[in-house]
């Protein structure tokens, strides 16, 4: 999951929540003339986009956010997930705490309903391609994809007023920025942070693991991955499009797993051979 559990959800639920990677959401848009990470929103112009306020791409809203570059009288198509998703949910996240409008209006969610004419895809690949088939459209991607499918990355202005373009060191900033390095809070937001060069719709991603998992064999090595993640996995992140976790909040996350206890009661053997 992109958003973390509160600790009544997790008991409720008898999970833990281990945060793995932290990556970031990216608006990408198909607009003939406009080269990647150029165009520039801001988190209230972006929502105003979504909401279907501002409809053209010549707006002067975006003219404003964009001196210099020639942007197309052409409409925006909004393409957005059909399907239930944790980017759709960051997504309107960042939406909300951006513009009190669209707090109001669609607020935060997996699946909202999206006010006007939108175009739904299912998943990442299916919004990608629906994108590419719709001139003049924007949609919103995991940062990874973006070089994979060579997209369209729009540049967004952070709290310090600054536009920025996402990336890997981009992701790092957000942390460092944030509670979860000031403070080793895990769960804490990324979203907005008021850093020179944080990419301001930046996540966190977790994993949930059963506290009571009835496979002790399972539980064992689900541990095992887990704990080999932290030992080994940070160089395995670097150039896939997300960043690791500081190590002093994967210190205490160890921890974590020994309050997993299978069917005889044991802690999984999280340090296999």
């Amino acid at each position: 999951t992109d958003t973390p559990l509160s600790p009544q959800e997790l008991a409720q639920k008898g999970l833990i929540q281990i945060p793995m990677l932290v990556g970031g959401l990216v608006p990408v848009v198909n607009l003939p003339g406009v080269a990647s990470n150029k165009l520039v929103l801001d988190g209230a112009t972006l929502a105003d986009i979504m909401l279907g306020r501002i409809n053209t791409w010549n707006d002067p809203a975006l003219a404003k956010l964009n001196p210099g570059l020639n942007l197309p009288a052409k409409p925006i198509v909004r393409v957005v997930r059909e399907d239930s998703s944790g980017s759709t949910e960051g997504f309107t996240r960042y939406l909300a705490l951006s513009s009190s409008r669209f707090k109001q209006t669609v607020g935060e969610s997996k699946k909202p309903t999206w006010p006007g004419k939108v175009i739904e895809a299912k998943g990442n690949d299916g919004v990608v391609d629906a994108m590419r088939d719709q001139s003049g459209s924007i949609t919103y991607v995991s940062y990874d994809r973006v070089a994979k499918d060579q997209l369209i990355a729009v540049k967004l202005v952070n709290p310090t007023g600054r536009a920025v373009a996402a990336s890997e060191e981009g992701f790092k900033e957000a942390i460092l920025g944030s509670d979860v390095y000031r403070q080793g809070d895990d769960s804490a937001s990324l979203l907005n942070v008021a850093r020179k060069e944080a990419w301001p719709i930046t996540l966190t991603s977790y994993v949930l693991l059963d506290t009571r998992p009835k496979d002790k064999v399972a539980a064992n090595w689900s541990a095992h991955y887990v704990y080999w993640c932290f030992m080994h996995g940070d160089d395995l992140t670097r150039g896939t499009g997300f960043a690791p976790l500081p190590s002093r909040v994967q210190a205490k996350l160890v921890a974590r797993l020994t309050q997993i206890h299978g069917p005889d009661g044991e802690v999984p053997k999280f340090i296999q051979p």
